[in-house]
C-alpha cells in the first residue's frame, strides 16, 4: 500500500441474520512499514453500505520491530441480535498515517459465534 492506495485488500463477507448470543471476528497479519505513520486494522459492520459498527486498531501498539516485521490482531465483538439480511463484514488495513509503503503478508479473518451453548472461549 502506498500514499496513492490508502486502502489494502478487503475481506467481505455476509454476517446476517445471526441467532448466536454474539459474533466474535478477529483478523491478524504481518506488516512492514516503510515510514513510522499509524496504519490500521479495520474490523466493521455495513447495513445498506452504511458503518452500523466499526473498529480501527492502530498497529503502532504492535510495533516491536520499527524496521522489520510485526505481528497485527484487530477484534471485534458483535452482539448477534443486532445483525440483519444483508448486513456485510468487512475487515481492510488502512494506511492512515499515508506512509510511503505498507507491505502485508498472512492477512487472516476468523469469525466465531457464541451462545449460551457453545462458548468460544
Amino acid at each position: 500500500m502506498t500514499p496513492l492506495r490508502e486502502f489494502g485488500f478487503t475481506f467481505r463477507e455476509a454476517i446476517g441474520p445471526s441467532s448466536a448470543e454474539e459474533v466474535i471476528v478477529w483478523s491478524t497479519l504481518h506488516f512492514l512499514r516503510d515510514g513510522g505513520q499509524p496504519f490500521h486494522l479495520v474490523i466493521t459492520v455495513n447495513r445498506k453500505d452504511k458503518a452500523l459498527l466499526y473498529h480501527a486498531v492502530n498497529l503502532d501498539d504492535f510495533c516491536i520491530n520499527k524496521n522489520g516485521w510485526n505481528k497485527g490482531i484487530a477484534l471485534m465483538h458483535i452482539p448477534g441480535k443486532i445483525l440483519e439480511a444483508g448486513d456485510e463484514l468487512l475487515v481492510y488495513c488502512w494506511n492512515s498515517g499515508l506512509n510511503p509503503a505498507v507491505y502485508i503478508d498472512d492477512f487472516q479473518v476468523f469469525i466465531e459465534k457464541k451462545d449460551e451453548y457453545n462458548s468460544a472461549y
